[in-house]
């Protein structure tokens, strides 16, 4: 099993198109038409999720992302996603 630290070594030798292919590749709804439980009155079912994960206090990242007063103000940053949540 690799480690974390051997993982990011690895994100950073192969960088980021590998993932941008995968997600080319994946991206869309993965149920059809017909798929029970995907679809209701014509619309995909699906779920909006968020999350915040704090970043160093650094000086770049207090000008890049949101500082909040909760958690001793420390910058935050939020990534939002959309999932299909039917097909069972």
């Amino acid at each position: 099993m690799p480690t974390a630290g051997a993982l990011a070594q690895a994100r950073r030798r192969v960088g980021a198109g590998p993932l941008h292919r995968l997600f080319d590749l994946l991206r869309g709804p993965a149920a059809g038409i017909g798929t029970v439980g995907a679809w209701w009155r014509g619309l995909l079912v699906c779920a909006l999720d968020g999350t915040l994960v704090a970043v160093p206090d650094s000086p770049a990242n207090q000008a890049e992302f949101v500082r909040h007063r909760r958690n001793n103000g420390c910058p935050y940053d939020f990534g939002q996603g959309v999932v299909g949540v039917g097909g069972w």
